[in-house]
């Protein structure tokens, strides 16, 4: 059934974080002390208006009333608020924890998911599953409590309207159930819709650039309408749905309300009911119904949190986690790497881009890697950084097959620099260091070597002077902060791929007296097509297709 309470706890994770940050027990609690309270106020309403037509006390029952009313309210807000307190820290937490989940990937597995789908699971799935602790727990709570009280309440004055009421409650939520499942069904449309769409807007928004270079910018925004109006037709059919359910919900309370007083108004006619009684049994029943609706309204909801749930267990249950935990840390390194008989062939591709290839990088050696283009160079490296895993063979590093390390505490003694290096929004230093603490010497150091200082001079803020993803740095410079970033880590393994891509003469200059600087600190891989770099090696190995 699409409402399994059951599989939405089923994540032992997200039942801990509901526990503990969610505190859906004390929401639950409190919740239902505020509808406890709000269903003493029909009665003493009803107390209140006997009190003015017996002329007796009628100050007093007033005064008792307000009071009730205004703790009724007090109790209501806090309520509110606790659960929506507890909502966002509950989101903070989860989506905290969903980056550190995916953070355990391994890097050659994390392309399964697309940018588009993991950004619906950080936020949209998030917020989906706070709705258990901002609406579900509370609403659930309430309802049960208000049907429990108003049932009690209604028997305890009259047995004959309180059968009338149960009645009435039986034949709404019949009624109502009818409705769910279509919201329900269009509740997965709007999803499956809003997840293509959102996929095909980041894609096309992260190419707009080439795009409108290639004078394509028109069919991309076609493409674009198109799943705005897809995603907007699944909309408005779940609003349909809504609307029939809403609709329908206020009938039956209209009809239910006129029956119920009809019947209370014949027995205080003839004398079995007081004034009072009647005004009792309509409040009492607005309350019943609107307890029934929020039940209903639960069903949708529970759905949309069931599928967030679903969507969040592919994550977190994703089966390309490393799990280093009885593997051997890297503490000191040599900077030896051995590739035994590697073979590697994309996933779908029956043709290994490396097959059977035995490779050595010798310590504080300098190797250049050569061949044609598609010869598999820049799969090797990725290969030697983790980002790629052979089908067959072995990587050894000092002597140690890969696969018996601690990933996590080798990739500290690796830096790369690829041909299209990346940068983020922030400030240089920030780019360069990676949130790492380097001391302002280390800093200048690895910036003088990279050639960055007259970049830090041209600009007052120096080292914090701020980029937006590499917006107004050139090419050179861009690639100066990228190496930058590699050599302030001290690396003992360095790994460069077609570094001189993007840089004029002065660049080369400051690349080759990188490569100089780091030769007998780091052991290095050169990837390259550049004559002037392959005379800088020690030592040059071709790759041949």
């Amino acid at each position: 059934m699409e409402w399994n309470v059951r599989s939405i706890f089923s994540q032992p994770f997200l039942r801990r974080m509901l526990l503990k940050e969610g505190s859906i027990v004390g929401v639950a609690v409190i919740s239902s002390l505020s509808s406890m309270l709000a269903m003493v106020i029909p009665v003493l309403t009803g107390n209140f208006i006997d009190c003015i037509r017996e002329s007796r006390m009628a100050i007093a029952s007033l005064a008792i009333l307000l009071l009730a009313m205004f703790s009724s309210l007090c109790v209501e807000l806090s309520s509110r608020w606790y659960s929506a307190r507890k909502s966002v820290r509950f989101k903070l937490c989860l989506q905290n924890a969903l980056v550190c989940e995916f953070a355990k990937i391994n890097p050659c597995r994390m392309g399964e998911f697309m940018t588009g789908e993991l950004t619906a699971k950080f936020i949209r799935d998030a917020e989906a599953i706070a709705v258990i602790v901002r609406d579900i727990m509370p609403m659930a709570s309430m309802a049960a409590v208000g049907l429990v009280c108003a049932f009690f309440i209604a028997f305890l004055r009259s047995a004959s309207i309180g059968v009338v009421m149960v009645v009435l409650a039986i034949v709404c939520s019949m009624v109502l159930l009818r409705f769910t499942r279509g919201i329900a069904a269009a509740n997965r449309g709007n999803r499956a819709t809003m997840d293509d769409c959102m996929s095909t807007l980041v894609e096309m928004i992260a190419n707009f650039p080439g795009l409108k270079a290639m004078s394509a910018i028109v069919p991309a925004l076609s493409k674009i309408g198109t799943s705005f109006e897809r995603a907007n037709s699944a909309g408005w059919v779940l609003d349909k749905e809504n609307l029939k359910f809403e609709s329908t919900a206020k009938s039956i309370m209209f009809i239910g309300e006129a029956l119920v007083l009809s019947v209370a108004g014949l027995m205080a006619i003839n004398g079995v009911l007081t004034l009072g009684d009647v005004i009792v049994f309509q409040m009492l029943f607005a309350q019943t119904l609107g307890s029934v609706t929020s039940a209903f309204r639960l069903m949708p909801l529970l759905g949309y949190v069931n599928e967030a749930t679903s969507s969040l267990g592919e994550l977190v249950n994703f089966d390309g986690k490393e799990d280093d935990c009885a593997k051997n840390k890297v503490d000191l390194m040599k900077g030896r790497v051995e590739l035994q008989n590697v073979t590697f062939a994309y996933k779908g591709s029956g043709c290994p881009v490396l097959d059977g290839v035995s490779f050595t990088l010798h310590e504080k050696e300098c190797c250049a890697l050569v061949g044609a283009n598609g010869c598999g160079k820049t799969t090797l490296a990725k290969i030697v950084g983790g980002f790629s895993e052979p089908r067959s063979g072995s990587v050894l590093f000092d002597g140690v097959d890969e696969r018996e390390l601690d990933r996590g505490s080798l990739r500290k003694k690796i830096s790369f620099l690829f041909q299209d290096p990346i940068l983020f929004a922030g400030t240089l230093r920030e780019n360069v260091t990676l949130g790492q603490e380097y001391s302002e010497s280390e800093l200048r150091e690895v910036f003088e070597v990279c050639g960055l200082n007259d970049l830090i001079k041209f600009h007052t803020e120096g080292f914090d002077y701020r980029i937006t993803t590499g917006n107004g740095l050139s090419g050179g410079e861009r690639q100066r902060v990228a190496a930058a970033r590699a050599l302030i880590r001290k690396p003992r393994i360095l790994v460069l791929d077609e570094p001189s891509n993007h840089i004029d003469s002065s660049g080369f200059s400051d690349l080759k007296k990188m490569i100089e600087y780091m030769k007998g600190r780091s052991s290095i891989l050169l990837i390259t097509h550049d004559e002037r770099l392959v005379a800088l090696a020690d030592r040059v190995v071709s790759l041949k297709e």
